[in-house]
């Protein structure tokens, strides 16, 4: 690991700046240290599709592809240490274990998108945004930040262009939330969760992305003998 973070090059970037964009040649990888970004991609008549917003810790850049195929933005002042991706590849080559490291860590990653995915993609937009908004504060616990009230760095229409919605109809789901004595807003971006069981509840969330206690990273589930 001291020889990966030999090959890094601390990155500062404000809101709104890109940090990759789409179809740029994929020469770099980067982790997130601080701060928030979206993964994006645009549309043929120029709409956004917002695909994952990454938080403290995530790995962004990783492609079998020449080319990215998404941009990556900053929608918070992000601090990013940024690895070239050829010599990231000859590092893993020689250090195997490296391998397994960075494979829990991108497969992690995979199965907490799916698992918002899936639970996003048969919900109404109240529920999507509770279940969101019990995302966001899993996340946080998962990185020891404050989990509730939880600061949300992404506008309301970054979370309407993530789940398909308006910006009038996210922003009416928080006012039902609020209504229903769920949540307190204290303004646009902190959100203080009244009754986690029941937004857990109204959210339809029936699994956790990723388990909490498990903190090894060449961990495998495998079969018992």
């Amino acid at each position: 690991m001291h020889r990966l973070y030999e090959l890094a090059v601390e990155r500062s970037y404000n809101t709104g700046d890109i940090i990759l964009r789409e179809e740029q040649s994929a020469d770099y990888v980067f982790s997130i240290r601080r701060g928030y970004a979206a993964m994006v991609r645009l549309t043929s008549d120029g709409k956004r599709q917002i695909l994952a917003f990454l938080f403290p810790g995530d790995f962004v850049g990783f492609t079998s592809e020449d080319n990215y195929h998404y941009g990556v933005s900053a929608i918070a002042p992000v601090n990013a240490c940024r690895f070239g991706r050829a010599e990231l590849e000859a590092l893993v080559e020689k250090y195997p274990v490296m391998d397994r490291k960075l494979r829990f860590t991108l497969t992690r990653a995979m199965d907490a998108s799916y698992e918002l995915l899936f639970s996003l993609g048969r919900k109404d937009s109240l529920q999507k945004v509770a279940s969101f908004i019990w995302y966001v504060s899993y996340r946080h616990k998962k990185l020891a930040q404050p989990s509730n009230p939880i600061h949300l760095p992404m506008r309301r229409s970054d979370i309407a262009d993530f789940m398909g919605l308006t910006i009038e109809t996210v922003s009416r789901a928080f006012t039902v939330l609020k209504g229903m004595d769920v949540i307190r807003l204290r303004g646009a971006y902190e959100v203080e969760i009244v009754d986690m069981d029941r937004l857990r509840s109204i959210g339809v969330v029936v699994a956790e992305p990723a388990p909490y206690e498990r903190n090894d990273p060449d961990y495998y589930p495998h079969k018992a003998d």
